[in-house]
């Protein structure tokens, strides 16, 4: 078994094998450490059955609703898929969330629903690269991956709602009247 290891961006390894992939890892760490780049000192990891961490602590998705909550809403570059976020953006933002953001990394966004710093998160075409490990840590976490249409997710759909599962029927809502709307 091995840890899940967050490096945004794409894949690092030449094969199948995570020996070399952990290798190629160890490499880049340490010429950007030789080169007087700082290690932040972030690890989050995930083992199936077995929790989230974050830093070897034990981490659990938050329990804020929607009014207090932190959603993202990250996208591929289909022009369908930026017309729902955009307005996706624009109708939760105005009348149901707390806050919507874009943090510019879909994997970081899923690794902080899972430490409870953000609650959710709607998925819209994105590469299974982006949200696989993601996707783990939050399940780990005690969160819920759903479907658009809120039935269970299947990896490796690049269409789903990230969540800490208080408010999953209001935003599954909202995207359902979305896509209506767009004809989608």
């Amino acid at each position: 078994t091995f840890p899940i290891i967050f490096v945004h961006g794409h894949a690092v390894k030449k094969s199948n094998s995570p020996e070399y992939s952990f290798d190629t890892f160890d490499k880049i760490q340490h010429k950007l450490q030789t080169e007087g780049f700082l290690n932040a000192g972030a690890l989050f990891y995930a083992e199936k059955g077995k929790g989230a961490y974050f830093n070897d602590k034990r981490i659990f998705v938050s329990k804020d609703d929607a009014m207090h909550a932190i959603v993202t809403i990250p996208s591929g570059r289909k022009e369908m898929d930026l017309k729902l976020r955009r307005e996706l953006y624009h109708d939760l933002s105005e009348n149901t969330l707390g806050a919507t953001r874009n943090l510019g990394s879909a994997a970081l966004e899923l690794a902080y629903i899972a430490r409870g710093n953000i609650e959710a998160s709607i998925v819209i075409g994105l590469s299974s690269y982006d949200f696989a490990a993601g996707t783990l840590l939050i399940q780990e976490a005690g969160g819920k991956i759903l479907n658009f249409d809120g039935s269970p997710w299947k990896f490796p759909d690049g269409y789903f709602v990230a969540c800490n599962g208080v408010f999953s029927d209001l935003i599954i809502g909202e995207i359902k009247k979305q896509k209506d709307r767009l004809n989608i």
